[in-house]
């Protein structure tokens, strides 16, 4: 019997993959009739260890105790992650930077957030 409950709500990277697999299904949908017997390849993913060393890079010449440092290099940070998790490819998606900037505003709501990135950057800086 249906109860018409309301589900429990998803986090927002669960929210962010959905979008992504959406956006990848209507995108192999669409290729060409040329296409349409070879698999659509997978999407790159490096390891999580390229992306640690990615982001130390970034980290580099980040001052942990100057908030405007650690706002300079977010933006940035971002970009990896989303890359580094759904494929290069995702760059030339029309979505992408307003992502970005979507999942910063997000990150501003958490008060939170400054503490545990600045703690981010300086466990990265140190190894």
């Amino acid at each position: 019997m249906p109860t018409d409950r309301i589900t429990r709500p998803t986090s927002p990277i669960e929210t962010i993959r959905a979008l992504a697999r959406e956006r990848t299904a209507r995108a192999s949908s669409s290729t060409s009739t040329a296409e349409q017997g070879r698999p659509a390849a997978p999407i790159e993913r490096r390891s999580l260890e390229d992306l640690r060393g990615r982001l130390r890079q970034i980290f580099e010449r980040v001052d942990t105790h100057d908030p405007q440092s650690l706002i300079s290099v977010r933006e940035p940070v971002l970009r990896e992650i989303l890359l580094w998790e759904f494929g290069s490819d995702f760059r030339q998606d029309a979505e992408f930077l307003p992502m970005v900037d979507a999942i910063g505003k997000l990150l501003d709501v958490d008060p939170q957030f400054h503490q545990r990135f600045a703690a981010l950057v300086t466990t990265l800086q140190a190894r």
